[in-house]
């Protein structure tokens, strides 16, 4: 795997302007950077542009969800741990400081939401929770099964029991994106004709 670490506009550092830009609006503008971030590397010869997977906890794995559902052009393949699916469901000290109250900011709040994407699901999502996580309640998982499973739309699903806010072993992270990524057809869907011309490229795992 080729493995890309991406900064959106929101993280620390960036000065408030840029802060400012995801202010009513989490899970949107971080979320195109990424992906136009990707895009970006479409042009090496080395990278496999139909082979994308990405990877995080907690609020990276809220961005592998919604960049899977969100970007379905750029991202073959997600595993995700413990994330939020719908900032109506995570505690309000944290998700009104950036997104106020969903009665004032409804539109935000649905944008902002992984089950309103998630008809455009075509890759492949491991998703796991702990069955004692406090921080990210369960309930945010399976509201987004629930979704997918109304769409007939599957995904793999680890769970640990007893276990609180935590990721996914990575032994298993990295069987899912070995047979989804690497161990498949060629989907040719957003192939050129360099794929051919000069053997097959990596993976990219952000």
């Amino acid at each position: 795997f080729i493995v890309v670490g991406l900064d959106s506009r929101a993280v620390p550092g960036m000065g408030k302007r840029s802060l400012d830009s995801i202010y009513l609006k989490l899970g949107q503008v971080e979320m195109d950077d990424m992906a136009e971030g990707i895009r970006a590397l479409w042009n090496r010869r080395y990278i496999d542009k139909n082979r994308v997977g990405i990877h995080g906890t907690s609020y990276g794995g809220y961005t592998a969800v919604m960049e899977l559902v969100r970007h379905p052009d750029v991202f073959a393949a997600a595993a995700a741990s413990s994330p939020p699916t719908d900032w109506r469901n995570y505690d309000t000290i944290y998700t009104e400081r950036y997104m106020w109250i969903p009665e004032e900011n409804l539109a935000g709040y649905d944008a902002g939401s992984a089950m309103t994407y998630a008809d455009k699901m075509k890759g492949r999502l491991l998703l796991y929770y702990g069955t004692a996580d406090n921080n990210v309640h369960p309930s945010n998982s399976l509201q987004l099964i629930h979704k997918l499973q109304q769409l007939g739309k599957s995904v793999d699903l680890q769970i640990g029991p007893d276990l609180g806010h935590s990721a996914v072993n990575q032994q298993r992270m990295m069987e899912f994106f070995i047979e989804n990524l690497v161990m498949i057809e060629d989907r040719g869907s957003r192939t050129d004709d360099r794929a051919s011309a000069n053997g097959p490229r990596s993976p990219v795992e952000r």
